[in-house]
């Protein structure tokens, strides 16, 4: 009876080491860490925060119509014709991207692929954003379906292993190309993003949005007429001046720290 006793409980003890043995071996295991981190949604996008209305802590708070604030006013103009461009044409394919980064990926044999719904507007869009690597960098394809879409290859792209370049190229109906974003990021407060339209040969032929510690910067340039227009801010103190050139001739206009028209330093 005692031996009986003693062997049920050494096979009762057997029986939990064995449990926390396969539980240890072939049990869940820790996720596997990505070899490379998706692209923040700010590599797609120009901030365009200064330039909207009644935004809290932003440089828009007064009337621009006014003709104290006649150069300012001219640089929200022109500045809100491509944040209306951009909303337009890129908008959705930027909001369907952002979503996988709430996402975890799966591998498989073309390698990570995020398989997520994001509704946009009145449309859900049913996305596959597959990221591999070749050559030292990372490949980017983004395919959707829904709307006016099925399996659609919706965006391209590549970047570097270390984040801090890269470029996105978005397409329309076909294969016709919508737009390219070329794109730096070292830190918040080092980064830029070129964006070169397709769409949009009366605004310009690119637009690119420039981060430099406190210093901001739009470039709207027409290549083909040789235009170029600029916004030059700095974000803390909200003093900036814009810069028009046609014919290789520059005009500058300025306002100060609340935003009304003044005298250019290289006018004094």
């Amino acid at each position: 009876m005692y031996s009986l006793k003693k062997s049920f409980n050494m096979i009762f003890v057997l029986g939990i080491l064995m449990m926390f043995l396969s539980c240890t071996l072939f049990g869940p295991k820790e996720k596997e860490e990505l070899p490379f981190s998706l692209p923040m949604q700010s590599t797609m996008e120009p901030d365009f925060s200064n330039f909207e209305p009644n935004s809290s802590g932003k440089i828009r708070t007064i009337d621009t119509s006014l003709t104290s604030y006649k150069n300012w006013g001219e640089a929200v103009t022109v500045v809100s014709v491509w944040k209306i461009l951009v909303t337009i044409t890129l908008s959705a394919p930027i909001a369907v991207y952002g979503a996988a980064l709430n996402q975890e990926p799966v591998l498989t044999d073309s390698g990570y692929v995020w398989k997520y719904s994001k509704q946009h507007g009145l449309t859900t869009y049913h996305a596959e954003l597959l990221g591999y690597l070749t050559l030292e960098k990372v490949n980017w394809k983004m395919r959707v379906s829904g709307g006016v879409f099925t399996d659609f290859l919706w965006c391209t792209g590549s970047s570097e292993m270390s984040g801090t370049s890269g470029q996105w190229i978005f397409y329309e109906t076909g294969s016709d190309t919508l737009g390219v974003i070329d794109w730096t990021r070292q830190s918040d407060t080092n980064k830029s993003i070129k964006i070169t339209s397709k769409k949009s040969d009366s605004y310009g032929n690119y637009l690119s949005y420039t981060v430099s510690n406190s210093n901001r910067a739009f470039v709207i340039e027409d290549l083909a007429k040789g235009k170029k227009y600029e916004v030059n801010w700095n974000y803390d103190t909200k003093a900036g001046n814009t810069k028009a050139t046609s014919d290789g001739a520059t005009g500058t206009k300025c306002w100060d720290t609340t935003l009304q028209n003044t005298v250019c330093p290289d006018e004094t």
